[in-house]
C-alpha cells in the first residue's frame, strides 16, 4: 500500500511541477555572481562579450517560447529599466534552438520585439543551470562587479517588480535625465 501511494504522490507533484513552468531543480540563492557568458548564442545574430557587461548592471530574464507569462513579464521588466544608463537587459532563453526562441517574439509589441536583437539562447541550458534557474521566468539582477544582488522565479508581483527597481538603482544604474 505504502508503494503504491508513493507512486501516486510523485505522480501528483510531478504533474504540479509541470503546471507551475519549473524547469530547473537548484538552491535560487546558490549562484553569487554572474558565470561566463560565454555559451550564449544570439537569436539575432548579436554577439555579447564578457567585457560588454563588465562595470555594468545586468537584468537578465530567463524565459522560453512555451511560457504563458513571459510576454508580461519581459514587457514590465524592460519598461521598469528604460532610460537607464549603465544597464544592460539580456533576454535568455531556454529553448533548444534558434528558431524556437525567435517565436517567442513573433507578432508581439514593438517594445517586445525591440529586445529580439539583445536576446540569447542557451540551448544547452549549461548557463541557467550555472546560474542556479529553476524556474520559467527568471530575472536575475546583477551590480558593477557581477554579484548577484536580486533574484526572482516565477512571474513577478509588484512588488518584486518594485525590488528589482530599488536593486537597480543600488546597483548605480541610475536614470538618464531628459530634458
Amino acid at each position: 500500500m505504502l508503494k503504491h501511494s508513493s507512486k501516486i504522490f510523485v505522480a501528483i507533484v510531478s504533474a504540479l511541477i509541470g503546471y507551475a513552468d519549473i524547469v530547473y531543480a537548484g538552491n535560487p540563492n546558490k549562484c553569487e555572481a554572474v558565470p561566463s557568458i560565454s555559451p550564449l548564442t544570439g537569436i539575432s545574430g548579436a554577439h555579447l562579450s564578457d567585457a560588454d557587461l563588465k562595470g555594468k548592471v545586468v537584468v537578465m530574464q530567463f524565459f522560453a517560447s512555451w511560457c504563458v507569462g513571459c510576454e508580461k513579464t519581459m514587457s514590465d521588466v524592460s519598461m521598469l529599466l528604460q532610460g537607464r544608463k549603465d544597464l544592460v537587459f539580456v533576454p535568455v532563453s531556454v529553448d533548444e534552438d534558434v528558431k524556437s526562441a525567435r517565436s517567442f517574439f513573433a507578432g508581439k509589441s514593438a517594445t517586445l520585439k525591440s529586445l529580439e536583437a539583445k536576446a540569447f539562447v542557451d540551448m544547452s541550458t549549461k548557463f541557467a543551470s550555472q546560474m542556479d534557474i529553476n524556474a520559467i521566468p527568471s530575472i536575475v539582477v546583477s551590480d558593477k562587479n557581477g554579484k548577484i544582488i536580486e533574484r526572482s522565479s516565477g512571474h513577478p508581483d509588484a512588488a518584486q517588480l518594485d525590488a528589482f527597481k530599488r536593486a537597480v538603482d543600488k546597483a548605480g544604474a541610475v536614470a538618464e535625465k531628459t530634458h
